[in-house]
């Protein structure tokens, strides 16, 4: 796709910064909007070396922009990456899950409404929005009964998406996206990702606790294959509103950590029990279907190999810690 403007808000983040990049590389007018607030994965870092040179970046919370209408009706696509990432943290703030998780999202859909926006928007949801799900693997129909601020958050802004889409006029697509990894996956700070936090306290020499069993399986993804998918995704002509499920391969724990033990060439883990405060919003280890998905872009998700996946994923992470970042 050629001659086409993206506005990614969240552009400086984890997924953000890849989906920037390939925007960029087909040709897309990029406009990057990061407000590099804590807890949320913002990193000019992560901008740096990727040669964006169709791209115009803005460092700012989106509520504070004061030409966003205009911004936003200038824009073919909008993808809204804006989040809070730590779990934990939204517990213990949580106004400020609401402030993060919540507010920018609602700013920029009423400055969609105020340009009568009539393009196309991917929000970037999560697989926690379903919560503990009995059936596996669970579909799109599947209730929502998220078990933490965050997933409650993004359950309210992917509604207010649903709504206004049809109000204002605009398509949308919600992606429940699964576990995802790859390189610059964040490192430091109140909450790691799965495979990012194994990788780093690997390559560090410590003990990885695991809680439960080595056999509860997560469903990954690997962050080019996200990509891709949302490339393919765009390039479909739909209206409305749809929500979409995202998934990966799935792998139990213990394979994960024999994989990255071997990649690492350090550090050990171990099996707990699972705390009180965790085992509450733990959103066990059912498969998402993603048959919907498929059907839309006419093919199964691209699906990386998983060692040569997190191969890459190691070196990245190894050269950070290398350099202190």
């Amino acid at each position: 796709m050629t001659d086409k403007s993206a506005l990614v808000l969240g552009g400086a983040g984890f997924i953000g910064s890849h989906l920037a990049a390939a925007l960029c590389k087909t040709n897309f007018k990029v406009t990057i909007i990061d407000g590099l607030l804590a807890h949320t994965g913002g990193d000019k870092c992560n901008l740096d070396a990727l040669g964006l040179d169709n791209a115009e970046l803005v460092f700012e919370r989106v509520e504070r922009i004061h030409d966003l209408t205009e911004i936003v009706e200038s824009s073919d696509f909008i993808f809204d990456l804006m989040a809070l990432t730590s779990h934990q943290f939204g517990f213990e703030n949580l106004a400020i899950d609401a402030d993060l998780n919540l507010m920018p999202h609602i700013a920029l859909i009423m400055a969609m409404k105020e340009a009568s926006y009539r393009g196309h928007v991917v929000y970037f949801g999560s697989r926690g929005q379903y919560g503990a799900v009995s059936d596996s693997p669970f579909d799109e129909a599947s209730p929502l009964h998220p078990l933490d601020p965050q997933g409650i958050h993004k359950t309210a802004a992917e509604r207010l998406f649903e709504v206004y889409s049809r109000r204002v006029g605009f398509s949308c697509d919600s992606l429940r996206i699964t576990n995802c990894y790859g390189p610059r996956q964040k490192i430091k700070g109140d909450e790691v990702g799965l495979v990012a936090q194994f990788i780093r306290d690997l390559l560090l020499g410590r003990e990885v606790q695991i809680f439960g069993s080595g056999e509860r399986t997560k469903d990954l993804l690997f962050v080019d294959d996200l990509v891709h998918t949302i490339l393919q995704l765009v390039e479909t002509a739909r209206g409305g509103f749809q929500p979409l499920n995202v998934g990966g391969r799935p792998v139990s724990i213990s394979d994960l950590l024999e994989i990255l033990q071997e990649k690492c060439k350090k550090g050990s883990y171990s099996v707990k029990p699972f705390p009180d405060d965790l085992l509450q919003s733990d959103t066990g280890d059912a498969i998402m279907c993603t048959q919907l998905l498929e059907g839309i872009i006419g093919s199964n998700l691209r699906c990386s190999d998983l060692s040569e996946s997190l191969g890459i994923t190691v070196i990245d992470i190894r050269n950070r810690l290398e350099l202190g970042h």
